[in-house]
């Protein structure tokens, strides 16, 4: 009979293997995207930092954060946004 310790090791073995195995294609398609956008940038298909670029993200993100409506938790008075049912520090019903 196999002890309890080697198949014990042998599983584990075969289950960091698999997660292994489905972890490969989403890094190699990061890796892909990252290339892609490097080679964006150096081609100058793709300016980042213009001027133009950041006064648009910074516009977006400030009506981002107006149209988002806060709640206030009555249990534990934490700020929680609009779209949550559940308060995010003490998981009361909001």
């Amino acid at each position: 009979m196999v002890p309890l310790e080697e198949l014990y090791v042998t599983v584990v073995g075969i289950l960091l293997l698999a997660a292994l195995g489905a972890c490969i294609p989403v890094l190699l398609q990061i890796f892909r995207d990252g290339l892609e956008r490097q080679r964006k940038r150096t081609s100058g298909e793709r300016n980042r930092g213009t001027e133009a670029d950041d006064a648009d993200s910074s516009a977006s993100a400030r009506q981002r954060t107006e149209t988002t409506a806060r709640l206030t938790c009555d249990h534990c008075g934490a700020t929680n946004d609009s779209e949550f049912s559940y308060c995010r520090c003490c998981l009361e019903r909001l």
